[in-house]
């Protein structure tokens, strides 16, 4: 990356801290894939601010995808403690939309149950798997946007004009 050194980690946990937890708290979550773009964006724009040279945008991709990596493992761990938060929240959801649909499934209200979901480690870890891949693809192209909007440019030599040629149309 342009001959220096990168660190993406120290703009990945800042950036994925803030893009996890908005994107794990319930009622904010639902542009969930635009606080990890967002976040992307702002952990390309931490790690241009104090670079002395150009950065490109595979760099911005690396750090972004680090970022998803990050905001996935936040995510994971916020939704331990927001379970029951957020089973109540689809709870009302699905009555809600039972007094619309009149062909609900049967059984639907035993989905809503409280108690009735416990924690998995084999869920916990598949929906950290789940979440990582689909962050990191997002947070990379939010990267990769960051580094084209904040990224120093080098300016391109100006070679100065030619004079025209005496006896040539001006």
């Amino acid at each position: 990356m342009n001959g220096r050194k990168s660190r993406p980690l120290g703009p990945a946990l800042i950036a994925g801290t803030a893009g996890g937890v908005l994107s794990g708290l319930p009622f904010i979550s639902c542009v969930c894939c635009l606080w990890i773009i967002g976040a992307g964006i702002l952990a390309a724009y931490l790690s241009t601010r104090k670079a002395p040279e150009p950065s490109a945008a595979g760099e911005g991709a690396v750090i972004g995808a680090w970022t998803g990596i990050v905001a996935a493992a936040v995510v994971s761990v916020l939704s331990i403690p927001l379970a029951p938060l957020n089973t109540a929240f689809a709870g009302r959801f699905l009555q809600r939309m039972a007094e619309y649909v009149p062909e609900m499934p049967a059984g639907w209200e035993q989905w809503i149950q409280p108690g009735t979901r416990t924690f998995s480690p084999w869920g916990f870890f598949l929906g950290l798997l789940i979440n990582a891949a689909l962050f990191a693809g997002l947070a990379a192209l939010g990267g990769i946007i960051g580094m084209n909007l904040f990224a120093k440019r080098t300016e391109a030599p100006v070679s100065p004009p030619v004079p025209p040629q005496p006896g040539s149309p001006s």
